[in-house]
C-alpha cells in the first residue's frame, strides 16, 4: 500500500512519484532514438556521397517511424503516472466503490484502507497484459483514479480501458446514491 506521505503528494500533484523501476522502463525509449540516429546518419551520407534518392526515402522513413514511436512511448509512460479526477457523491463510501469494482471488473484481488481513503486493485494477467494495478484515492467530493501496468513498461491501452471502466463505475454510483 501507498504510505501517507506519498498519498499526500499524489493528491497535491495528481501524479505518482517515479521510482527507480519506473526510470528503468525508459530504456525502451532508446530504440526510437536509435532509429532517428540511423536516419540522420543516412542523410549525412547522402549529402556527402551523393547517394540515390532511395536512401533519402529510407532515411526519412526511419526518422518518421522513430519519431512516432518516441512520441507514442512517452505519451504512454506519462499516462501511467497521471491520476484522473472524477467527481462523486460524498456519501459514497470507499467500501461501496471497492465492492462494486470487485463485482464488475475482472480483479485478481483488491485491498482498501478506509483511514487513508485508498483502494488498490490488481487485475488478472491476460494475453496482452501482465496485469494492472488500479489505484483509487477517495478525497471527499472526488476520487483520483490511475491504472499502471505491473511488470512491464507500458501496455497499449489496457490502462486507459481500466480507468474508463472505473470512471463509469464510480459515476454510476454517483447517480444511484
Amino acid at each position: 500500500m501507498i504510505d501517507e506521505k506519498v498519498l499526500q503528494q499524489i493528491i497535491a500533484t495528481k501524479k505518482a512519484p517515479l521510482t527507480f523501476n519506473d526510470y528503468a522502463n525508459y530504456i525502451g525509449v532508446l530504440f526510437p532514438l536509435f532509429l532517428i540516429f540511423c536516419g540522420c546518419i543516412l542523410v549525412k551520407n547522402l549529402l556527402l556521397f551523393h547517394k540515390d534518392v532511395i536512401d533519402l526515402i529510407i532515411a526519412i522513413s526511419l526518422m518518421l517511424i522513430g519519431g512516432f514511436l518516441l512520441r507514442f512511448m512517452l505519451t504512454r509512460f506519462k499516462a501511467n503516472f497521471t491520476y484522473i479526477q472524477v467527481g462523486i457523491n460524498p456519501d459514497v463510501g470507499l467500501k461501496d466503490i471497492a465492492e462494486k469494482m470487485h463485482a464488475d471488473l475482472n480483479l485478481d484481488y483488491y485491498q482498501f484502507n478506509n483511514q487513508l481513503g485508498l483502494i488498490e486493485a490488481y487485475t488478472k494477467t491476460t494475453q496482452l497484459s501482465w496485469g494492472e494495478k488500479i489505484t483509487i484515492i477517495h478525497c471527499g467530493a472526488y476520487v483520483l483514479i490511475n491504472s499502471q501496468p505491473m511488470g512491464q513498461p507500458a501496455t497499449i491501452y489496457h490502462d486507459k480501458v481500466n480507468v474508463r471502466k472505473v470512471r463509469e463505475l464510480v459515476e454510476g454510483l454517483f447517480v444511484n446514491a
